[in-house]
């Protein structure tokens, strides 16, 4: 427990972990390869392989690939817990 500065108990669980703002905030919410690939600085075939590998989530319109915001994010996370 801590007090704040107005005297008001806060708990260990109310702090915020991570004042880090948002991976990707200022992005899309889904982006081509190309695109993805440019934000991690890889290729594209390395994009294609993860998708392939079923590491990244990704979706279809019509014939092209698209890779949301979020599946982007969760793919960088369990990158650092490896």
């Amino acid at each position: 427990m801590a007090a704040t500065t107005d005297g008001r108990i806060v708990y260990i669980s109310e702090v915020p972990v991570n004042d880090m703002p948002p991976l990707f905030a200022n992005e899309p919410d889904a982006f081509d390869m190309n695109h993805a690939a440019s934000l991690l600085g890889v290729t594209r075939k390395t994009i294609q392989r993860e998708i392939n590998r079923g590491k990244l989530r990704s979706f279809h319109v019509g014939t092209r690939v698209r890779i949301t915001k979020q599946a982007l994010v969760d793919y960088v996370l369990e990158g650092e817990a490896v």
